[in-house]
């Protein structure tokens, strides 16, 4: 093993997070499940845990700045396992990997949901039920008069046509109600 900075790609004075940090987007990028079949980024997953296994602990990075040597390191770190079967490395790495995980989905979830939030929200008050219904009788009006020009883009134009229909429908007779319902002063 070289030098376990430069497998980490951090420089010599840096600090704790600084290391944290690279050896966090050093296992991401390696590790196994995102290279099946891939034995340099194994390779490469196992040195990068063997640098953050000396640099993250104070007494051997002490020992290592010292001495430069790894080989006592590099042969106890082949086995991601000790005897015992517990990992030797934490569990800080796969709950970083599990946060990462699970804050992409959320991103994903929100990239792909509906741009206007108040959309399906249902109107409360009697203002906020008159906007509600001007608007569903443009998208209801204006989804019927281009209906007859969807043709052109089948099959999505109609079926755009009729979901805003749909919608304008919805949202109308939601604003009626609230209108019609009696003050409840």
């Amino acid at each position: 093993m070289d030098d376990l900075y430069k497998t980490l790609g951090v420089e010599k004075s840096a600090s704790e997070n600084e290391i944290k940090k690279a050896y966090r987007d050093a296992a991401f990028k390696y590790h196994p499940d995102r290279n099946p079949g891939s034995t340099v980024a194994e390779e490469k997953f196992k040195e990068v845990n063997a640098a953050y296994a000396v640099l993250s602990d104070e007494k051997k990075r002490a020992e290592y700045d010292r001495y430069g040597s790894t080989t006592g390191y590099a042969s106890s770190q082949e086995n991601s396992y000790n005897s015992s079967g517990q990992n030797p490395y934490g569990d800080d790495f796969w709950n970083w990997y599990q946060q990462q995980t699970n804050a992409q989905r959320q991103q994903y979830r929100q990239s792909y949901s509906y741009s206007n939030k108040n959309w399906d929200k249902e109107p409360t008050t009697k203002k906020e039920a008159l906007w509600s219904l001007i608007k569903s009788l443009l998208v209801l009006v204006g989804s019927l008069y281009f209906l007859r020009w969807s043709w052109i883009l089948l099959p999505i134009g109609p079926i755009l046509c009729l979901l805003g229909i749909f919608r304008g429908a919805t949202s109308f007779l939601q604003a009626i109600r609230v209108l019609v319902k009696p003050n409840k002063n």
